[in-house]
C-alpha cells in the first residue's frame, strides 16, 4: 500500500529521499568548513530536502550541529523580513545554549532569561517555555540593530561552545524587494558573515536572475561572499534505484519500464513533477498500464491549468510563440532557421525573446539546450 510520504510534494527526507549522495557528501564538507553556500536551483526541486537530509547526515555522525531554515517568501516588506531573520537567529541561540548545556528545561530556562534578557535588555525581551521548548519574544518592533545584535550573540555563543551553526536563507531574492534598494539588511549579514567562526551561511532562492543580482552583481554587498552550488536534476538511473523497489513492494511484479521511460520523460526529471506523477499512478488498484499513466499525466496538467493560463496571458505574443516552439522542439540554436520558422517570429528578436523567458524562469538550459522549465507548462505550450 502506497504511504504518502513515497511520493511527497514538499519535503523529501529518509527513504523518501531520492539518492544525491555526491552533493551531500559535498555538502557536508562545505557546512563544516564553514565556507558561506549560494545553493542555486530553480523552484521545486528539492533545495529545502537536500539541505534537510543533509543535515539528517550530519546528525547521524554525531556532528554539533543545529540547523534552521527561515522562509521569506512571505515576508512582504522591511520590518517583516527583519522580524523573521530576527526570530530565525534567537531560535539558534536557545537551541545552542540547549546543546551545549545539557540541563533540563526549567534550568535551562534560568540560563536562557540570564544570559540573554543582558544581551537584549534594549529590546524588551520576555521568555517563556512550552511543553519543554524555550523561546524568546522581542517587545519592539525588529530593526536592523536588533538583527546584528542577534546574528553577534549567535557566533558568540555557538564559537564558545564549538557549535557548527546552519543559517538558511530561503527565498532570499525576497530580501531585495522589500529592502528599498538601500541593500543595508544585505550590508548586515555580510558583516556579520565576514566575522562569522561557527556559522555557516547558506543564500537559496527560486528567482535565478534576482538571485544572480544579489549575489554576483559587484555593486551588492555579499558579492564573491559565497561558494555557489547549483542543483542539477536528478539523474534516470537514480530514480530508477529508487523507484523500482516501490513499485515491486505496490504491485509484487517488476517496474514495467515503458511506464518508467514515460515517467522520465513526460516530468524531464523535475523532482516535483517526477512525484506528482508517481503519486497518481501509485493509486492505481491493479498494475498501471501505460494509458493509466497517460491518464494521470493529463489529470496533473488540468490541475495546473488554471495557474498555467494566467502566467501565458500575462506573456507578449513572442514570449507565447517560443514557448510553443521550445515545447515542440527543444534547441541549442534558437536563431536557426528551423526554429525561427516554427516560432514564427523575426529572427531578430529571437534573442531578446529567449532572455526574457531565462529571466522569468520560464526555461532553463540543460546542457546546452532550452527547455520548458515545467513539463506540465510544456505539455499545454504543445497544445496551444
Amino acid at each position: 500500500m502506497i504511504k504518502n510520504t513515497d511520493f511527497p510534494l514538499r519535503i523529501a527526507a529518509d527513504e523518501a529521499f531520492c539518492n544525491r549522495v555526491d552533493e551531500r557528501d559535498k555538502l557536508k564538507k562545505l557546512l563544516l568548513s564553514g565556507q558561506h553556500l549560494w545553493l542555486q536551483a530553480h523552484r521545486r526541486h528539492g533545495k529545502s530536502s537536500l539541505l534537510l537530509q543533509t543535515f539528517k547526515d550530519l546528525q547521524h555522525d554525531n556532528k554539533n550541529v543545529i540547523y534552521i531554515r527561515v522562509d521569506l517568501a512571505f515576508a512582504s516588506d522591511r520590518v517583516s523580513v527583519l522580524n523573521k531573520l530576527c526570530q530565525g537567529a534567537s531560535t539558534l541561540i536557545i537551541e545552542a545554549l540547549r546543546m551545549a548545556r545539557q540541563t533540563k528545561p526549567g534550568e535551562l530556562f534560568s540560563i536562557v532569561a540570564q544570559q540573554l534578557g543582558e544581551s537584549f535588555n534594549r529590546y524588551a525581551p520576555s521568555f517563556s517555555i512550552d511543553k519543554g521548548s524555550i523561546s524568546m519574544k522581542l517587545g519592539t518592533e525588529a530593526s536592523l540593530d536588533m538583527l546584528e545584535t542577534s546574528l553577534q550573540k549567535l557566533n558568540e555563543i555557538s564559537k564558545a561552545h564549538n557549535i557548527r551553526v546552519v543559517f538558511m536563507i530561503d527565498e532570499f531574492q525576497q530580501l531585495s524587494k522589500s529592502d528599498n534598494k538601500s541593500f543595508d539588511i544585505e550590508g548586515a549579514i555580510r558583516h556579520n558573515l565576514e566575522l562569522a567562526d561557527n556559522i555557516t551561511y547558506v543564500f537559496c532562492g527560486s528567482e535565478h536572475n534576482l538571485m544572480c543580482q544579489a549575489l554576483e552583481e559587484n555593486i551588492r554587498p555579499l558579492y564573491k561572499h559565497t561558494y555557489r552550488f547549483e542543483l542539477k536534476r536528478i539523474s534516470r538511473d537514480s530514480y530508477l534505484k529508487h523507484i523500482q523497489p516501490l513499485w515491486l513492494a505496490q504491485w509484487q511484479t517488476d517496474i514495467d519500464h515503458s511506464i518508467f521511460d514515460y515517467i522520465m520523460q513526460t516530468t524531464q526529471r523535475h523532482p516535483y513533477y517526477v512525484n506528482y506523477l508517481c503519486a497518481e499512478i501509485w493509486l492505481c488498484d491493479s498494475t498501471p498500464t501505460i494509458e493509466l499513466a497517460e491518464q494521470a499525466w493529463r489529470k496533473i496538467v488540468e490541475d495546473e491549468l488554471s495557474v498555467n493560463k494566467k502566467m501565458i496571458l500575462d506573456l507578449k505574443n513572442n514570449e507565447k510563440k517560443t514557448l510553443r516552439a521550445l515545447a515542440i522542439l527543444p534547441t541549442q540554436e534558437v536563431t536557426a532557421n528551423r526554429f525561427v520558422t516554427l516560432a514564427n517570429i523575426p529572427a531578430g528578436s529571437m534573442k531578446k525573446t529567449i532572455n526574457q523567458l531565462l529571466n522569468k524562469d520560464l526555461i532553463y538550459l540543460d546542457e546546452g539546450v532550452y527547455k520548458i522549465l515545467s513539463p506540465a507548462l510544456a505539455s499545454i505550450a504543445a497544445d496551444g
